[in-house]
């Protein structure tokens, strides 16, 4: 499986990271770890692709987005 992170969901991560180092005061450490995570998370999913949720606004394409 072919895993693409798009431009959109880039920016809305960073947008959330800034947040949360910003306004809810989260050390940088602990937000690099959070980073870490959701990125080997995400990264899973090209070994094991059926383990994510169907992404219901791409059914329409018929690929089994994830």
């Amino acid at each position: 499986m072919k895993l693409i992170y798009s431009d959109q969901s880039l920016l809305s991560l960073e947008e959330s990271l800034d947040f949360a180092i910003e306004q809810l005061e989260i050390p940088t450490e602990k937000v690099s770890e959070l980073i870490q995570n959701l990125f080997n998370r995400a990264d899973s999913l090209g070994l094991n692709p059926y383990k994510g949720q169907k992404e219901n606004d791409l059914e329409h394409l018929q690929e089994n987005h994830r």
